[in-house]
């Protein structure tokens, strides 16, 4: 029997036949290629006499970005990651079946916790570049965040100043996973994602190199966050995104440091900007650097009190 036949999926579906516990994986796979078939081809259902008013036919979103960033999201839970309250449909989603998603051309709404400062890119556009305290605050925030992604194998894989958010508290969440995945302990990621300034020379490559990356490409992007903190630019800047992305696979250069950046401070950003990924330290280890030494404990500080001379 060819399972990929949509008109026998629809009378198995139809027929009344049980699947035992055991088989619920096969139940769940029927299910999933039944949806596909008859948003695909749906033509086929008076072919086998099946009114399409049996179904709720729709498009799955959940292999794009809003499914798999609600999945995500719906699963973390820390301190320095932006919190997912929860998510509803007017007229426009539904879960078909656990972690699968479809939905209307209508509004899909998805809660999460207030940030009210907003990103750093819009504090480095308000108050132009950081100090290094500041900087040293943030960065100890975002690496605790990041060891809690890495430690349950996600990767973010689109760290920037835009993605991170600053509540009034001068708390850091980390925000947008749209471009985040979950990653087996062995696997490596094939698919290029990113902003072009802050990937990782490994996540460019694996476009035409057939070889894979993992969870270091966001201690990269941490390290071209820095810059851009300490810049108020992103690393590259002078360089058109196509151009930036060449230089950075074809290259061995690596983004400049600003001499600003005390010794330890260059200290850090050259572990983060390691070329051999495999040479890249992972955040758990990057929290032990004396760079975040005594910022990893909250400090309550306004955006104002940040920015300000006492920082």
């Amino acid at each position: 029997m060819d399972l990929l036949d949509a008109d026998t999926l629809i009378r198995i579906y139809h027929s009344g036949v049980a699947l035992s516990p055991k088989k619920a994986l096969l139940c769940c796979v029927l299910t999933l290629l039944l949806l596909y078939h008859l948003a695909t081809a749906p033509y086929r259902y008076w072919q086998c006499g099946c009114p399409p008013l049996h179904f709720f036919l729709l498009p799955c979103s959940g292999n794009g970005s809003f499914g798999q960033e609600i999945d995500l999201l719906r699963r973390l839970s820390h301190p320095n990651i932006v919190q997912y309250y929860g998510s509803n449909r007017v007229s426009s989603i539904r879960q078909a079946i656990p972690f699968v998603f479809v939905q209307t051309e209508d509004t899909l709404s998805i809660y999460l916790e207030y940030v009210s400062e907003g990103s750093i890119h819009k504090l480095l556009k308000e108050y132009g570049p950081f100090k290094e305290p500041v900087i040293r605050y943030f960065t100890a925030q975002i690496l605790s965040g990041l060891a809690y992604l890495h430690e349950g194998r996600t990767v973010h894989r689109d760290i920037k100043g835009a993605n991170i958010l600053v509540n009034h508290y001068g708390e850091v969440k980390l925000a947008d996973f749209g471009l985040a995945k979950h990653i087996s302990s062995t696997a490596e990621i094939h698919s290029i994602k990113g902003t072009a300034y802050w990937m990782a020379p490994e996540l460019i490559k694996s476009s035409y190199s057939g070889e894979g990356y993992n969870l270091s490409v966001d201690i990269w992007s941490l390290g071209c966050t820095l810059i851009e903190m300490a810049t108020a630019r992103p690393p590259w800047h002078p360089l058109e995104p196509v151009a930036a992305m060449f230089k950075i696979a074809n290259s061995k250069d690596t983004p400049n440091i600003p001499d600003s950046f005390s010794e330890i401070g260059k200290s850090f950003l050259q572990l983060c900007l390691k070329r051999d990924p495999a040479s890249r330290p992972s955040a758990a280890r990057l929290m032990g650097h004396p760079f975040v030494h005594g910022y990893l404990t909250p400090v309550k500080a306004s955006t104002i009190q940040l920015m300000g001379d006492e920082w």
